[in-house]
């Protein structure tokens, strides 16, 4: 790969912003110049033709950029594809080759948080585009890295921080949970939701908070119990997880950890299971509700065409249904597949409303609970008490 092919440039008028290299640069006209014919573009001007005393000091600067033929994209993780959160993002990758045959994609899987800077400084050497650390074990190596190699587009994925240097990016998937939540409020009988994750923090408890609302604005008497299995993977203490909160009483759980476990276990015992993240389907058998699933495809392509385009700069991204980084289903790109196929219609009817809802920017989330009014910042780093509807404090 030719590192110089494409370059980005720090624009100098006291911003952030990145372009992409194959800026044109300064052109004379002539004109009344002072004599050695430097321009403000990416070179002194000198000897173009009219450098001669008489020349082209009054040099115009063309800084609109070119389209990059190619655009070459990493993706790195911290896992294999068996964890649903990887899966979601390669599922992510496999839509951008079909769409955008201008992108070149290399994949990194299992690559340690230990290894990770020696892999994403090799990326960056190479001459890589844009590259997305798809894991927060990433942060350190990022935020070191994106200094070091400003002509690299560096994407880090669910972060607690914001930076000129490099782009973060996250999912509103709490929205999705509301839904899920109002049609599991709708199914239940026992009043008792389950929430398998695998650790409390501001991530997981936003889901399991708008869980809990979505299933009392659906029914005032449900609740959720939360349950923490420690770990992100590992099938059998994901299962041992689930079955607690079955024993307890629940007779919907949902999940957000990166096995199918949960859903197996859901479909073993014949409650109603909302998947995380992935759809897990084949694991959950008839007992599969929806899935709350991240998409990331859309800002992938976005972020993509940006940089091909010269448009590229650092930002914080918070997308959600609406901007189709999240959503409810099965993992079929059809409206008509969201819902499992034991779901009852009228179910599917109601809860579909509030879908659109959701998807329309006209529900409030937070509406009615401790959280309503508060910043996203608040919203993104802050929250770690539950709703009133959930049983028990947001620990393990």
């Amino acid at each position: 790969m030719d590192r110089d092919r494409r370059r980005f440039l720090r624009q100098a008028a006291g911003a952030s912003t990145i372009g992409i290299a194959g800026m044109a640069g300064c052109s004379g006209d002539g004109g009344n110049g002072n004599g050695n014919g430097n321009g403000n573009g990416n070179g002194n001007g000198n000897g173009n033709g009219n450098g001669n005393g008489n020349g082209n000091g009054n040099g115009t600067d063309d800084s609109t950029p070119t389209q990059s033929e190619t655009v070459d994209a990493a993706f790195v993780n911290l896992y294999s594809t068996a964890s649903g959160w990887v899966k979601a993002h390669d599922t992510a990758q496999d839509r951008v080759e079909e769409q955008l045959d201008w992108v070149n994609v290399q994949r990194q899987r299992e690559v340690a948080a230990a290894d990770v800077q020696q892999v994403l400084e090799a990326l960056a050497e190479e001459g890589y585009d844009a590259i997305f650390a798809n894991a927060t074990e990433y942060q350190s190596a990022v935020e070191t890295l994106s200094v070091e190699y400003p002509d690299t587009a560096w994407y880090l994925v669910s972060a607690s921080v914001k930076s000129d240097d490099f782009s973060v990016f996250l999912s509103r998937d709490y929205e999705p949970a509301y839904v899920a939540g109002y049609a599991s409020g709708l199914l239940t009988e026992s009043d008792l939701l389950g929430y398998v994750a695998a650790y409390p923090y501001p991530g997981t408890n936003r889901k399991a908070n708008a869980f809990a609302l979505g299933a009392k604005a659906a029914n005032p008497d449900a609740e959720v119990m939360p349950n923490w299995s420690g770990t992100w993977y590992d099938p059998p203490v994901e299962r041992d997880a689930t079955s607690v909160v079955i024993n307890e009483g629940a007779d919907v759980v949902m999940q957000w950890s990166d096995s199918g476990a949960v859903m197996q276990e859901c479909n073993d015992q014949g409650v109603w299971g909302v998947s995380g993240v992935v759809p897990w389907t084949e694991e959950a058998g008839d007992s599969y509700m929806t899935g709350v699933l991240n998409t990331w495809e859309g800002y992938y392509i976005d972020q993509l065409e940006q940089i091909r385009d010269g448009e590229y700069e650092p930002s914080f991204d918070w997308w959600g249904m609406s901007q189709g980084m999240c959503d409810i289903g099965d993992g079929d790109d059809s409206d008509d597949d969201l819902w499992g196929s034991e779901v009852p219609a009228d179910v599917m009817e109601e809860a579909n409303a509030v879908r659109q809802d959701m998807i329309d920017g006209n529900i409030d989330v937070w509406a009615g609970s401790q959280y309503e009014g508060k910043s996203d910042d608040y919203i993104h780093l802050e929250m770690t008490e539950p709703v009133e509807n959930i049983r028990g404090d947001f620990e393990e």
